[in-house]
């Protein structure tokens, strides 16, 4: 028997207005989040999310812990 492949699907993309009105709610509750990169493998599949609890974020990005 052979191991499929975890195929992730792609996400819509969210505007800068809800992304930064989903940060502010998921910070201030403290709830886990989950980001998926615009980056592919050779297959043109997505990778796996980045998941965390948002520790802080600017003009620069998004930081976890």
């Amino acid at each position: 028997m052979t191991k499929r492949k975890k195929i992730n699907v792609k996400k819509e993309r969210m505007t800068t207005k809800e992304l930064y009105q989903v940060l502010s709610e998921v910070r201030l509750k403290t709830e886990r989040i989950c980001i998926q990169k615009e980056i592919v493998d050779q297959d043109n599949n997505y990778m796996d999310d980045v998941t965390g609890y948002i520790s802080g974020y600017d003009e620069r990005g998004i930081f976890l812990r």
